[in-house]
């Protein structure tokens, strides 16, 4: 071992925990944790020597040991989540200028002389009306980011569906909290997280949960929906919406 490998070595042993180290001139990988790094997604977590595998690890945000995408150990168990890992696609019909993650960042690929150099430059969002978040992708090109990351990650919006925000929080826009689904299924999310008023909870509203119950057991009982609406101070058709369970339909069935 050489005097540069002896000082490297002791440098090592002081940032990343190694004891041991192969020296630089017998590294012969493609990659390597120490002696040839690569960009990837774990490059910014700090690094840990599990000297009971033998192997490099990097220690992600939630305190877990991953093993180092440069390292050629064969095992690669994930043991947290997967929240903190940051993967990068390109977004469909931009695939040389921009790029997006599943965490929900969008970046745009510096080009220099027309060739992507490498580098890139993490795009700043803004807020809509609704508190959706938008990007621009250049002159007249604006998007939800939320679709960017389903459209990159999980192919484009089938027919008839859209994307829905899991935990309701619209600028939340990871990809783990997006999905592809239905106009009611977004609508019975906003229902079940309290996003959406609905019943005696509604401001317009002039029933009770109660009242309702009451008119239901009235139109068991042969009443008429004129008779039941002068009684609750409501119209007709109030009435035949709750016969019909077009409102109220979240009350259970013999309420």
């Amino acid at each position: 071992m050489t005097r540069k490998d002896v000082r490297e070595r002791t440098q090592l042993e002081n940032s990343t925990e190694v004891i041991l180290c192969h020296p630089r001139y017998d590294c012969d990988n493609d990659h390597c944790p120490i002696h040839k790094r690569t960009e990837h997604h774990m490059r910014g977590w700090p690094q840990h020597w599990r000297g009971d595998r033998h192997m490099m690890e990097r220690i992600c945000p939630c305190g877990i040991g991953h093993p180092d995408s440069d390292d050629p150990a064969e095992d690669r168990v994930h043991g947290c989540c997967g929240d903190c890992i940051e993967l990068w696609k390109a977004i469909p019909g931009f695939e040389n200028s921009y790029e997006v993650s599943s965490q929900g960042r969008v970046r745009s690929l510096v080009k220099k002389r027309g060739f992507v150099s490498g580098k890139e430059r993490i795009l700043v969002p803004r807020f809509n009306e609704k508190g959706y978040t938008r990007i621009s992708l250049g002159t007249g090109n604006d998007r939800y980011i939320h679709r960017l990351v389903l459209e990159a990650f999980e192919g484009p919006c089938p027919e008839g569906m859209e994307c829905c925000h899991k935990n309701g929080f619209k600028d939340d826009n990871r990809l783990l909290n997006l999905r592809w689904d239905t106009s009611a299924a977004n609508e019975a999310d906003s229902v079940r997280l309290g996003k959406k008023p609905i019943g005696e909870n509604h401001k317009n509203s002039k029933l009770s949960a109660a009242n309702v119950s009451e008119i239901r057991e009235g139109l068991r009982q042969g009443k008429t929906m004129k008779f039941l609406g002068e009684k609750f101070g409501v119209g007709a058709q109030a009435i035949c919406d709750i016969k019909h369970r077009k409102t109220w339909k979240h009350l259970p069935e013999g309420s």
